[in-house]
């Protein structure tokens, strides 16, 4: 499990704060690089997927539409 933790702020004065969705979403994206380059690194023919996998199971997070 991993948490990703921000700066709540309004919308409206969002300068001030730190979004942690926006974090979670780039962390996000560095996973799904880490699982193409698994595909392309060594494999075991002997399983089902040939290779390791990693992903992102769930996401839950924001506590307002406009924060």
């Amino acid at each position: 499990m991993c948490t990703v933790k921000g700066l709540e702020a309004h919308s409206g004065r969002s300068p001030k704060g730190v979004n942690a969705i926006d974090a979670a979403a780039r962390l996000i994206v560095r996973i799904g690089n880490i699982g193409r380059a698994f595909e392309a690194g060594q494999t075991d023919d002997d399983y089902d997927v040939a290779h390791s996998t990693i992903s992102v199971g769930m996401i839950e997070g924001g506590s307002g539409i406009n924060i």
